[in-house]
Formats: structure tokens, sequence, C-alpha cells
């Protein structure tokens, strides 16, 4: 904005949006606090009783049925007679233990 143009007025917010509570509805913060994990009561001899939420709702399990059975489809293609591709996807283990996700691609020539 060059120097010498006129100030710009703020803009304001239009006169209908009032807060919550000046409409005639509440705002309670405390209806947004996630449910509290069940947990026992607290043992008569002083211990802290630790509990956490059931994390084995999130794990997914093997598949069952027809396709429990099947084995991945590979991804291969056919460049030309004689000439295939062939891409995988596969977890290696690097220096000290740790494990990384690889994509490999590879290109079969026969002879």
């Amino acid at each position: 904005m060059p120097i010498d143009a006129p100030p710009v007025a703020p803009i304001s917010a239009p006169a209908s949006s009032a807060p919550p509570a000046a409409q005639g509805q509440s705002f309670d913060l405390a209806r947004l606090k996630p449910e509290e994990a069940r947990c026992g009561s607290p043992a008569a001899d002083g211990a802290i009783v630790v509990c956490a939420v059931d994390r084995e709702k999130f794990r997914v399990h093997p598949l069952t049925g027809p396709f429990a059975d099947q084995a991945p489809p590979v991804a291969q293609l056919q460049l030309a007679p004689g000439v295939k591709a062939q891409a995988e996807a596969e977890q290696r283990a690097v220096g000290g233990g740790v494990s990384v996700p690889s994509a490999m691609v590879w290109m079969k020539i026969d002879f």
C-alpha cells in the first residue's frame, strides 16, 4: 500500500452476529469434554489405580470369510515380449533394529 493512500477502515461484523449467549443459546465447554475412561475404584490401602482406553477396538484383525485364504495380488506388468515389471512393498530392517517401509520395482528380462 502506498504511503499517500488513505487508511482503510476496519471491517466490522454484521449486526446479526451476536455471541451465542446473547441469542438465547448457551455455550458450555463441559459438553465438549471427552468421556472419561471407566476405572476401578481406588484400593483401600491407597494404591494407585491406572486405567486406559481399550486399544483392542482400534486394531485391524485378520480377514475372515472368502478373502482370508487369498494371497494378495501381484503387481506385475508385461512391458514387451520377455520383459516384465513387478512392484512390491515390504518392511526392511536397517541399522539398530529399526524397521522401515520400502518399495521395490523389479524388471525381468528373459534371455
